[in-house]
């Protein structure tokens, strides 16, 4: 059982930390001043989820690499590269569920561990710092998310939503 407690948080902040939307920004004048806005061809169809994991496993595959070896990047200007046609700017921001973000308040992979950590001698201050870690949890959380949300509505301007 507590396997499977220790897998659901696990995945519930998998997904939590992963679940993005891409908005393509047709009518930005000037590059978005973000490390996830990059210039793409106009897009027919949304890249699935696990293509998207594969290209950013590869990426830090690769930034990891760089790193190690102190390669630095080749930059090229913004809306060039080697396929031709319309290049719009692209940019894929965390929008997370306000259920995923109360679950991993409530239970997160550090409540799962120390859940593992309850016995009869201490359930009185296991109880106290599970309460504490929820505490500090949904107080960064809920405090950071409208300065993030603020701070990206001042950045774009003017989007259309690619469901």
């Amino acid at each position: 059982m507590t396997c499977l407690l220790i897998i659901a948080a696990s995945l519930n902040t998998l997904f939590l930390f992963t679940h993005t939307k891409l908005y393509h920004l047709f009518l930005q004048p000037d590059p978005v001043a973000s490390p996830h806005a990059r210039f793409v061809s106009v897009p027919t169809n949304p890249p699935v989820l696990t293509s998207r994991m594969r290209t950013h496993a590869w990426g830090l595959f690769l930034a990891f690499w760089r790193f190690l070896l102190g390669i630095t990047p080749s930059s090229s200007p913004p809306g060039s590269g080697a396929h031709g046609g319309t290049r719009v700017q692209e940019l894929e921001v965390w929008t997370p569920s306000e259920g995923e973000l109360m679950l991993f308040c409530v239970y997160s992979p550090v409540h799962a561990f120390l859940w593992m950590l309850w016995n009869a001698g201490n359930w009185i201050m296991m109880a106290a710092v599970m309460v504490g870690v929820s505490f500090q949890v949904r107080t960064i959380i809920f405090h950071l998310s409208p300065w993030l949300i603020t701070l990206l509505s001042n950045t774009v301007r003017f989007t259309r939503y690619v469901p």
